[in-house]
């Protein structure tokens, strides 16, 4: 059979044939861009998350390093430390006891790791406001680091209220309970645990004030949503008074919700001026 009058006798259409070059694909390849973009826009993503993690692991290494340091200093003075932790106990301070052959030990580590997080606060509280400013503007980064010494004493205001004002009574409360039957032996681990707990937790619920405050000053909250939620905040620090305070007594508890009742109050004038 003879070629059509539209191909060459190759079968190729008579401009490819004149020039002596193949045909092109008919078929044409979409734009680069197309299948590109959202490639790289995983991958942009992908590298983001990854710094993020970086970031992360860094500041909490940085943190933990601190915590070892402050521990490792504090060892220097735990002794001391325990002689002062047991002066609630008053009478009972002699009856301190130790049942198993590492317990002082571990009680003693204890101190020394409680002591060590309260030193390194302030070193941890700036790898936290550390680890969110790149994501704020210049304004919220210059508030943040303005009010971390702020943070930092209200949490050993916190700790010293427990001290002096919480644990005496919850104390002799726990150790009278039952004195006319048993004969009160305190074990050391038991008594430190008791002690760091309460007074690590008091001194963060003493934050309440400074972060409402800090919170309203970034424009995240106001006095008015803030005197909105009053009686859940009601409920709220009773709920959390029961579980801090190791005493069912409603005395102790009230020694501890009341004050952050008044703390949250604080928090809502603080934030009504800023």
């Amino acid at each position: 059979m003879a070629a059509s009058d539209d191909q060459s006798p190759d079968g190729l259409p008579p401009s490819a044939a004149d020039n002596g070059q193949p045909a092109a694909p008919v078929a044409t390849a979409s734009a680069p861009g197309d299948v590109a973009a959202p490639a790289e826009h995983v991958e942009e993503h992908r590298l983001t998350l990854i710094e993020h993690l970086g970031e992360l692991r860094t500041r909490l290494v940085r943190a933990l390093l601190a915590v070892a340091v402050c521990t490792a200093v504090s060892f220097v003075f735990t002794r001391q430390l325990l002689e002062v932790l047991a002066y609630p106990l008053g009478e009972f301070r002699s009856q301190l006891i130790s049942v198993e052959m590492a317990e002082f030990f571990g009680a003693y580590m204890r101190v020394a790791l409680t002591a060590g997080i309260v030193l390194a606060m302030p070193v941890i509280i700036y790898q936290v406001v550390a680890f969110v400013t790149p994501g704020l503007t210049r304004r919220e980064r210059r508030l943040l680091f303005t009010w971390m010494p702020f943070v930092t004493v209200s949490f050993v205001i916190g700790v010293v209220f427990g001290f002096y004002v919480v644990l005496p009574p919850a104390v002799r409360f726990l150790l009278l309970f039952g004195a006319e039957t048993v004969t009160v032996m305190v074990r050391i681990s038991n008594y430190v645990s008791f002690v760091t707990t309460l007074l690590l937790w008091i001194g963060v619920i003493f934050e309440l004030p400074v972060i409402l405050a800090l919170l309203a000053r970034l424009g995240v909250v106001d006095h008015r949503r803030l005197a909105s939620w009053r009686k859940y905040a009601v409920l709220l620090s009773f709920v959390v008074a029961a579980l801090v305070t190791p005493t069912p007594d409603p005395v102790n508890q009230s020694i501890v919700a009341l004050p952050m009742i008044a703390l949250y109050e604080v928090g809502v004038q603080l934030a009504r001026w800023m």
